[in-house]
C-alpha cells in the first residue's frame, strides 16, 4: 500500500516542477531530484536538489547544489569517455557549489514548510545571476 505523499514532499515537488519548467527550454532533462544536461557534447552541467531528512521522514529543509563535470578531470585521465552515461549526479562533477556560496558566504537552507512561491523566485533568480553565467562560461574546453 503506497503512503500518500505530505504537503512538504508535495512542495518540494511543485518547487522542482517549476524550476524545472525553467530550465528545460535550456536543455535540460529531469532524472529524479536532479536537473541534468550535456554541452559540448560530453561536458554535464547538473542542478540537484537535496533534501533533509533523507528517508522516511518527511523532508523539511532543502538545498540547490549544481556543478560542471569535465569527463578528462573526472576520470583522471586525458582519454575521451569511449560511452556516455545518460546522465551524471552533481556529486559526481569536477566543479561543485552549493547554490549561493558564489556569492555569499553561506548557501540558503530552503525551509520547505514556507511559501514555494517565493522559495521558486529565489532560486530561479540565484541560477538566472550566478549558475546560469557560469555554466555558460564553461561550457566547452575552449578557453574564454
Amino acid at each position: 500500500m503506497a503512503r500518500e505523499k505530505s504537503e512538504v514532499s508535495k512542495k518540494l515537488d511543485y518547487i522542482e516542477k517549476m524550476v524545472y519548467l525553467q530550465m528545460k527550454p535550456l536543455g535540460f532533462r529531469k532524472h529524479g531530484r536532479l536537473l541534468h544536461r550535456f554541452v559540448s557534447g560530453d561536458i554535464s552541467q547538473a542542478i540537484q536538489f537535496e533534501s533533509w531528512p533523507n528517508g522516511f521522514e518527511s523532508p523539511q529543509l532543502m538545498w540547490v547544489d549544481t556543478g560542471i563535470r569535465v569527463p578528462e578531470c573526472d576520470l583522471r585521465s586525458f582519454e575521451a569517455e569511449t560511452e556516455l552515461k545518460k546522465y551524471y549526479p552533481e556529486y559526481t562533477c569536477t566543479l561543485r557549489s552549493r547554490l549561493g556560496v558564489l556569492i555569499g558566504p553561506e548557501a540558503p537552507e530552503y525551509d520547505l514548510q514556507e511559501d514555494p512561491e517565493m522559495i521558486v523566485t529565489d532560486i530561479l533568480g540565484r541560477l538566472e545571476r550566478t549558475v546560469l553565467p557560469a555554466f555558460d562560461a564553461l561550457n566547452s574546453r575552449e578557453g574564454h
